[in-house]
């Protein structure tokens, strides 16, 4: 697989009891789809990976 043009990592948002907010992660999402981005690149660089339960980095829904 070759990745290639602008893949930003995104900063999940997440609720006061430190859930995602999928609402919120969606129309992050979109925004920067809308604005061009080829891809994106969740959870990376930011280290908030280990705030978040299983279930929650592998929602594919």
């Amino acid at each position: 697989m070759r990745f290639k043009g602008i893949i930003p990592a995104m900063l999940p948002p997440l609720t006061e009891e430190q859930h995602v907010n999928e609402q919120v992660t969606r129309q992050l999402t979109r925004r920067m789809i809308d604005a061009g981005v080829n891809g994106v690149f969740a959870l990376g660089t930011n280290g908030k990976f280990h705030l978040l339960e299983e279930k929650e980095k592998l929602n594919n829904e």
